[in-house]
Parts: C-alpha cells; structure tokens; sequence
C-alpha cells in the first residue's frame, strides 16, 4: 500500500517539478490500474514548491476537485491536508483496489503520465464501510482528509468517505493538469 499512495504523490510532484505538457497525455476511455505498477510514496515533503490553487469551495464549505486543475488541488490536499481536514472534499474518477496483504486499499484516480511520458495514477486512497464499486467504475466521492502514519513513520492522506456515487457519465480519465 505504501508504494502505491507513494506512486500517486510522487507522479504529482514530478508533474509540478518538471512540468506536464498538455499534448504529454492523452484523453482514454480505458481504465488501467497503472497504481499497482507504479512505486513512489504519499509522504508529505519540506521541499515544496508555492502553488497557487484556485479557490474551489462551494457554498456549502466543500472543496470540489475539478477535472481541469485535477492534479494541481490533489497535490494541493497532500501537501497541506491541515488546510483541509475540516471541510469535505469531492472528486470524480476511476476506481480501483490494490490487495496488500489481507487488506485491500480502495483508491479514486484518474489517469496521467509524468514529466518522462510514464503513466501514472492521481488521487486519493479512501475508506468506507458501505457497498463498493466494481474496478473500473466511474464514482464520486465525499470525504474529509485525514492524516495517516506510514508504515516507516511517513506521513500519508486518506479519505473517510461519506458518500459514494457509481455515475453513468464519465469525466476525463486522463488529466494534465
């Protein structure tokens, strides 16, 4: 589990660091499960860079991740997940698990590829205790942000979902931004 959350942060940072073009992805209607591919880890770094994410919070307090800025306020979350622990958050994407053990992680990601053209996963692990989609499942999700330790004293995001919607219309599965 731990690689794959670090695989998500790590493709985020290196898309910010390096910087994604938008030509560098391209928009797929297939659903890959690049996250258990993939290794990196979801720990929050000192050396950050000064991003500026556009205000996104409704009316209602909730912190709503769009498909066009989609990796910028995903890192933004894991960078600061203090700034966000007391207000939802809500994203659409694809859903996928990864067994680690006995355990299986459940993630909500869209699809990318970093600075070097590689493909890799954005979003986030959640929990929840209800019914849970089929792999490959367009969903939305609300939740807040909670802070976890990882299994080497790292720290890492995961979501505690409240709610969980299968939606019939999908939005874009590969992001750039």
């Amino acid at each position: 589990m731990k690689k794959i959350v670090t695989v998500i942060f790590l493709g985020i940072i290196t898309c910010f660091m390096v910087g994604c073009t938008p030509g560098a992805a391209s928009n797929s209607n297939t659903t890959s499960n690049s996250t258990a591919s993939t290794s990196a880890a979801n720990t929050t770094s000192a050396n950050t860079t000064n991003i500026t994410v556009v205000n996104t919070t409704n009316s209602e307090g909730m912190f709503v991740i769009d498909e066009n800025t989609f990796i910028t306020q995903c890192n933004d979350v894991y960078l600061h997940p203090d700034e966000y622990k007391d207000n939802p958050i809500k994203l659409e994407g694809i859903y996928t698990e990864v067994a680690h053990d006995s355990d299986v992680h459940h993630y909500v990601i869209r699809n990318a590829a970093s600075a070097d053209g590689k493909a890799i996963s954005v979003g986030f692990e959640f929990k929840y205790d209800k019914d849970i989609p089929k792999v490959g499942d367009w969903i939305e999700v609300i939740g807040k942000a909670e802070t976890i330790d990882g299994h080497d004293g790292s720290k890492g995001i995961i979501l505690d979902v409240s709610s969980l919607t299968i939606l019939e219309k999908r939005g874009l599965e590969t992001v750039t931004k």
